[in-house]
């Protein structure tokens, strides 16, 4: 007796490159190692009430072409244009991200936690702005730090980067180890610090003389959250007048 039959056969169509999806999309999800049929499947259906232009599967997602999430994402899979980023597991996060960012994408994880960003958060409504990661084949060992704090100073120093950067369209970030430990380089493309004011731009309550001053307290927390992990906070005016700023971190002793 047969109790399930073949529903229907259908061609699979070839999916676009993801340069070709994301040519015209202003939001796009991205699904990182959903390997349950169903919660892809649900995950397309919430995309689409988000009103998300296209998705995004990596290598290590199950095919949202599965009998079971066709079913789930209530037929959405079908609507929503989408295509793999990678052939390779190899190929994520890195070259996968940089492919974004050089479309013009920002990343932005939608993590279950109270420091998460809301999709609408205005610090991603900044058009305009590329965050350009350099890649680096280097070994970088697992750093002892309060991940929290760290994410704050990142956070910190790239919207001041965004907001200072004047006409820059582009903010460059780079990740490399030397003899004093672990360093990150964030550089803007901005009219730079008048050299007067680069000695006090980590002093608490200056604002500076920048249309886009703040509190004049986030460099000096950073500051204050690097100390407390041994590590240094610098901000130097690069060639060309750009802003270039500098965290380096010890290593975890041997």
């Amino acid at each position: 007796e047969v109790t399930r039959g073949v529903l229907c056969a259908m061609r699979r169509p070839v999916l676009p490159t993801v340069e070709e999806l994301c040519a015209n999309a202003r939001r796009v999800a991205v699904l990182e190692g959903i390997v349950d049929s169903t919660n892809v499947g649900a995950i397309f259906r919430s995309a689409a009430a988000l009103h998300m232009d296209a998705v995004l599967v990596t290598p290590t997602c199950c095919d949202p072409l599965y009998r079971r999430a066709a079913r789930v994402s209530m037929g959405t899979v079908f609507q929503i244009p989408w295509t793999r980023i990678g052939d390779d597991p190899s190929q994520w996060p890195q070259p996968g991200l940089s492919r974004l960012n050089a479309l013009g994408f920002k990343t932005v994880a939608m993590a279950l936690s109270d420091t998460a960003l809301s999709i609408e958060d205005p610090r991603l409504r900044q058009e305009g702005i590329t965050l350009r990661v350099q890649e680096n084949d280097e070994q970088i060992p697992e750093v002892p730090c309060d991940p929290k704090r760290m994410r704050q100073v990142l956070l910190n120093v790239l919207d001041n980067a965004a907001k200072h950067g004047g006409e820059g369209k582009y903010i460059d970030a780079s990740l490399s180890r030397d003899a004093g430990g672990i360093v990150i380089r964030i550089r803007d493309y901005g009219p730079g610090i008048p050299e007067d004011e680069l000695p006090l731009v980590k002093k608490k309550f200056f604002k500076g003389s920048s249309k886009a001053r703040g509190s004049g307290i986030g460099l000096a927390v950073c500051d204050e959250i690097m100390e407390m992990h041994g590590g240094q906070l610098t901000l130097e005016n690069a060639e060309g007048g750009d802003t270039l700023v500098t965290i380096r971190l010890p290593e975890a002793e041997q």
